[in-house]
């Protein structure tokens, strides 16, 4: 069986995206960390991932917020790094190839169903 890594999420921005350019040739990159909910009132759960958006698309990400919807497609990736006591830690983040956000309080345009003609709908 062929190996498969792929993610997609989607949920509220838990923060405003963080902004920087990396290395020698300045790679824009942004990260955001997502709160996917699941259930209702006592039952309700959020899972919060890390997202790491790179190139011009992390200039576009500039533009989330807390608040905002936001989807992220892309791959499941885990590094490591050493911290200022020098112990090895790990970090799980989705590195995004596509995403979408609508800013908080979005309505999208309403549909006028109205014009819609169900008279030849068959059920």
């Amino acid at each position: 069986m062929p190996a498969l890594n792929r993610v997609e999420i989607e949920g509220h921005a838990a923060a405003d995206a963080e902004f920087k350019n990396i290395g020698q040739k300045q790679t824009p990159m942004a990260s955001v960390r997502i709160g996917v909910s699941e259930g209702k009132d006592e039952n309700k759960k959020t899972e919060w991932v890390n997202c790491i958006i790179w190139g011009k698309r992390a200039e576009e990400a500039r533009q989330i917020k807390k608040g905002d919807a936001v989807r992220i497609e892309g791959k499941l990736q885990t590094r490591n790094y050493e911290d200022k006591e020098k112990i090895k830690r790990y970090v799980t983040e989705v590195v995004s190839w596509s995403f979408w956000h609508r800013p908080k309080g979005y309505m999208p345009p309403a549909n006028d169903l109205a014009a819609f003609d169900t008279t030849d709908i068959p059920f």
